[in-house]
């Protein structure tokens, strides 16, 4: 921005790239709990890439600095937009805090670019159905480009930018998934420009990041062509190109066209970067895919075609072996032999004491939740420690990508009872995508005054840190929480409910049988 000299773009750019990525999984509201999803993130990345999230995303949020000011009014300014575009009634614009002497500029051009983008509509056709007549539609924005001048505002590409979150990649409805879960255009360039920013070697990262965040930008006008729609490769580059032109003519900056030009041309080391990158988040995604969706065999076709690691080989091996561990976990024989009974309850119920006297009688391998946790945070060399011990203090759960992983290392057998899970949605699904897809559930069910008179007698003897007194408060606030999936778990698979408010004895005989039921049902 030319607001001021001082400002760093270059900052302004990563603040926008990374000031939510505490989000890719709910907290609540909690700053604290927020604070915990960036310190999880920051336990699988080396400890100097670590600390330059931490210090990006820290200095987003304490809006001390001017490129942290600037970005949260950039953020509110596209809020605005994003709402008058959808044109909901009666939204206050004055509540945005808009200090930008550029941003309040920009703001008198709301309503002349939203005419002007709907007589664009009107006239040439955008996306996929440019294609429809493409000579007719390049010769309308060729006339466009030929009468106006540059942009006075941004407006205009700001508008069209938006678009980018409704274009889904066609590869992957080509091969017979739903649109309404396909990854957007958005959604795909945002996560090669963060892989390019964590990952690229330090004297390409910024220049990758950028290339990344515009390098699919000219589907705005063309839409997303793959092979399988017979367009010729000639063809598709001149209009590819065109719509660059387009998308620079209806910028202010000039900037754009030489990142264009770089991306396509891929002889800078910037750009051999990002290459590299688009085809690994191609099959990083589709990992993910396979896993919620492995009815879609045509996926794997994704993981078929191995490019030469130039710069990423680390992440290129982690990846290969991800591959051939989901071609395994994807034997639905394999699947089929393991018998999983989750055991839920409230904190102080007796989930221990039950399942270790259940699997003995049963011949099932008993997986302590809790246990594994406070064993990960005793081991030496767990880069999870911290992350763990402060999560349980918060009484927020851990991440379902890790649980699992204390799971399966755990895990032995094909009969396994898993004491206290799962706590959340993603804990659950995460366990079908990559476990099993068939369980039951055992769910002790106790009065919380009865929890909280079990966890204080249990406090006098015990040293573990989740039994002092505000802790118990926070975990049975939590379990509170928790209602919606255990009707979720009653309604999608077997589920037993046992009265655990009585003796140990009395549960143990009442527990012992939920299971036998639950095994009948299963078989």
């Amino acid at each position: 921005m030319s607001q001021t000299d001082k400002i760093d773009r270059d900052k302004l750019i990563v603040m926008a790239l990374i000031h939510n990525i505490a989000d890719f999984r709910p907290w609540d509201g909690t700053q604290k709990k927020k604070q915990l999803n960036i310190d999880y993130l920051a336990c699988d990345l080396s400890p100097d890439t670590a600390q330059k999230v931490k210090d990006y995303w820290t200095e987003y949020w304490d809006k001390k600095t001017p490129e942290a000011q600037l970005a949260h009014e950039i953020c509110a300014f596209e809020h605005i937009i994003a709402l008058d575009e959808d044109g909901i009634p009666g939204v206050n614009f004055t509540q945005y805090v808009i200090s930008s002497p550029e941003l309040q500029n920009w703001m008198k051009f709301l309503d002349a670019s939203k005419k002007e983008l709907t007589e664009l509509q009107n006239a040439a056709s955008f996306g996929s159905s440019y294609w429809n007549n493409p000579q007719e539609n390049m010769r309308i924005l060729d006339n466009v480009m030929s009468k106006d001048n540059l942009a006075e505002s941004p407006l205009l590409l700001i508008r069209m930018l938006r678009d980018m979150s409704s274009i889904k990649r066609k590869g992957w409805i080509k091969r017979g998934m739903d649109s309404s879960v396909v990854e957007s255009d958005a959604s795909h360039s945002w996560r090669v420009a963060l892989i390019c920013f964590l990952f690229s070697p330090e004297s390409e990262t910024l220049r990758s990041t950028k290339l990344s965040l515009i390098h699919d930008l000219g589907e705005i006008v063309m839409g997303d062509v793959t092979p399988s729609d017979g367009i010729a490769q000639e063809m598709k580059h001149r209009h590819e190109r065109f719509g660059q032109k387009f998308l620079v003519h209806v910028s202010p900056a000039g900037t754009m066209n030489s990142y264009f030009a770089e991306f396509e041309s891929c002889q800078s080391v910037a750009a051999q970067i990002t290459h590299e990158v688009d085809s690994l988040e191609c099959r990083v995604q589709a990992v993910e895919y396979i896993l919620k969706y492995p009815q879609f065999e045509k996926l794997f076709e994704f993981l078929e075609d191995e490019t030469d690691a130039v710069y990423f080989h680390n992440l290129t091996n982690l990846l290969s072996k991800e591959e051939v561990s989901l071609h395994r976990k994807q034997s639905r024989q394999k699947q089929s032999e393991l018998t999983i009974i989750f055991v839920t309850g409230g904190p102080g119920v007796g989930k221990d004491t039950q399942c270790s006297r259940l699997a003995k009688a049963l011949s099932f391998y008993h997986v302590p939740t809790g246990d594994l946790l406070r064993k990960e945070v005793k081991r030496t060399g767990s880069r999870y420690s911290e992350f763990i011990q402060a999560s349980m203090d918060a009484s927020f759960a851990v991440p379902a990508d890790l649980m699992i992983r204390l799971i399966l290392a755990e895990a032995k057998g094909q009969k396994w009872i898993v004491n206290g899970f799962p706590r959340n949605f993603d804990q659950l699904f995460t366990f079908e995508q990559q476990v099993c897809r068939s369980y039951s559930t055992l769910y002790l069910d106790c009065p919380t005054d009865v929890l909280r008179g079990r966890l204080r007698k249990r406090a006098v003897l015990s040293l573990r840190s989740d039994d002092e007194e505000n802790i118990i408060n926070k975990r049975l606030q939590a379990y509170s929480n928790e209602g919606p999936l255990q009707i979720h778990l009653q309604k999608s698979a077997p589920f037993q409910r046992v009265d655990s408010s009585g003796p140990e004895e009395e549960v143990y005989n009442l527990a012992k049988e939920g299971i036998e039921r639950l095994l009948i049902l299963h078989n």
